[in-house]
């Protein structure tokens, strides 16, 4: 069955979708209305947010994540879903799926958003921490190694400390999983000949 890899960065004030094929293909505000009547949200992203200071006072306007944190889980999850199934529509296409989430996220929240995305048809989700990956891309880095049999780039995707995709020497210890570790100043990483590779994407 066909997939593919997918980038979610689940942000506080718009939800970015990107593939490693054609970069950034989805970006929507992190937006929803809820018809308090019937308790149903009837309109996320672009089209809750034109509604903003035209709604009926029956229709309230939610901003899920506020300052990094996730403040409504059924809207977050919401949002995923239907923002999936725009990029995704056929079951068919079952993506791997990255979701870059806010730091302070907790085991519930990350639970949530693993289910909402593998609701949405994902063949596989990982969760990756949102300062690493901001670091990581601050300085450049788009590919972190080239697989030994094929030679193909991996980037910032990884199984969350189950993968060899991003071990590197850190402080002079090899084999430390990048992908896991947290950022802190003065921190020295280096190339590890097989498992990893800093390089800028060309």
């Amino acid at each position: 069955m066909k997939h593919y890899e997918i980038g979610i960065d689940l942000g506080t004030s718009s939800v970015i979708i990107a593939t490693k094929e054609q970069g950034v293909i989805f970006r929507q505000p992190t937006v929803g209305a809820v018809d308090t009547r019937s308790n149903t949200v009837i309109a996320v992203g672009d089209k809750a947010l034109r509604m903003v200071g035209r709604a009926p006072s029956a229709i309230d306007i939610v901003r899920p994540l506020r300052d990094g944190v996730i403040q409504d889980h059924r809207m977050t999850n919401e949002l995923i879903l239907r923002f999936l199934a725009e990029v995704c529509p056929s079951r068919l296409i079952r993506p791997r799926v990255a979701v870059c989430v806010p730091a302070a996220i907790t085991g519930v929240e990350a639970d949530a958003v693993v289910e909402s995305v593998m609701a949405a048809g994902a063949k596989q989700v990982y969760l990756v921490d949102e300062p690493v990956a901001a670091a990581l891309l601050a300085a450049g880095v788009r590919i972190m190694r080239h697989t030994t049999k094929t030679g193909q780039p991996r980037g910032i995707f990884c199984g969350i400390g189950r993968c060899n995709d991003c071990k590197m020497i850190v402080d002079g210890v090899p084999g430390v999983r990048t992908c896991v570790t947290p950022v802190r100043e003065g921190m020295v990483v280096e190339t590890q000949e097989g498992l990893g590779e800093w390089r800028d994407l060309v």
